[in-house]
Formats: structure tokens, C-alpha cells, sequence
């Protein structure tokens, strides 16, 4: 047993004593400023989302990041701006339910429904109220 015990020491020793370059890992590091990811939503032509937001907040479907500013008086204000927009300009609409708005990106946004706090006691953080919205992806080519 100590003979075999000493034969897989010298042959294991052995083994490590080479002149040659080290092993390259198969796949190498990349630091994560390498990395890269595409930023733009995909979505189908023509399709539709739902999603109600609250007052304050910001919701995001279908390539768009929608802010809901203001509830009151049965209207909502909105800006809605693009993901894919490298400046971040966006649009400001105002509306009450079932208005709809046509987008210069092509989007059409419906306000489905305003709902506002009831009393004062229903304020939460701020939170007056919320907006239930369809947004409806451009028609034609696939994103």
C-alpha cells in the first residue's frame, strides 16, 4: 500500500513540472463594461396592454415609461415617455376616461378609467388618486 501510495505522489508531482504556457480558460472574463444589453422593449405590431398606475408613480408597458402627475376633477395628467429615447423627451396629455391620444411615436394611449381618493383619510403618501390606461403598440414592422 506505502508503494502505491509513493508511485501516485511521484507521478502526480511530475505532472506539474512542465515549460509550457499556462491553460487558458475555455471562455474569458469579461468585465461588465463590456457587457452589452439592448435596452429596447420588443413588442408585437398592433399589441395591447392594460395597467392601472398610481398618482406619482411611473408604469412601463410596451416600450413606454407613463407617470401619472396629477388626478383631479375626473381628468388625469400624464407624461409618457419613450424607453428607447436616448434624450428622454417624452409627451404631456391630459385627459378624462375614454379619451384616447395618438402619439407622434405612433403609440395610441386610452384612459379606461380616473380614480380618485374619496377623502382625505384615503390619501397614502402622497397618492390621490390613479389612472387605468391601454396602450397600443405602433402598427407595421415588429419591434
Amino acid at each position: 500500500m506505502l508503494g502505491v501510495g509513493l508511485l501516485l505522489l511521484v507521478l502526480v508531482t511530475g505532472c506539474g513540472s512542465s515549460d509550457e504556457e499556462p491553460v487558458q480558460p475555455v471562455r474569458p472574463y469579461t468585465s461588465p463594461s463590456t457587457r452589452t444589453v439592448n435596452p429596447t422593449p420588443t413588442y408585437r405590431s398592433g399589441e395591447e396592454q392594460t395597467l392601472t398606475i398610481a398618482q406619482s408613480t411611473q408604469g412601463r408597458m410596451l416600450g413606454l415609461h407613463i407617470g401619472v402627475q396629477d388626478v383631479g376633477g375626473g381628468e388625469a395628467s400624464l407624461s409618457i415617455i419613450e424607453a428607447s429615447d436616448p434624450e428622454g423627451k417624452g409627451e404631456g396629455v391630459t385627459g378624462s376616461a375614454g379619451d384616447s391620444f395618438s402619439l407622434d411615436s405612433g403609440y395610441t394611449v386610452t384612459i379606461d378609467a380616473v380614480t380618485e381618493a374619496e377623502s382625505p383619510e384615503d390619501v397614502a403618501g402622497g397618492e390621490s388618486g390613479k389612472v387605468t390606461l391601454t396602450v397600443r403598440a405602433p402598427d407595421g414592422d415588429e419591434n
